[in-house]
């Protein structure tokens, strides 16, 4: 899932931060990064009730390996 997803399933970054209980800063490095991270992605697939997808670890491969 891409950062861009997940902002326009639950509508801003500090929703998301607010739900996983980390800051909008720390939501913002997802941007930064190129990448949500796997642990976070696994809680947002929970909490969008299966709307976003965790990524197939080779597309997460790809876009750690981008940055």
């Amino acid at each position: 899932m891409t950062y861009e997803e997940v902002i326009n399933h639950f509508g801003s970054a500090y929703r998301v931060a607010k739900m996983l209980g980390i800051s909008k800063q720390s939501v913002g490095k997802w941007l930064e990064r190129g990448f949500v991270p796997l642990l976070r992605q696994h809680q947002l697939e929970k909490l969008s009730n299966g709307k976003l997808k965790i990524d197939d670890i080779d597309v997460y491969e790809s876009r750690i390996g981008e940055k």
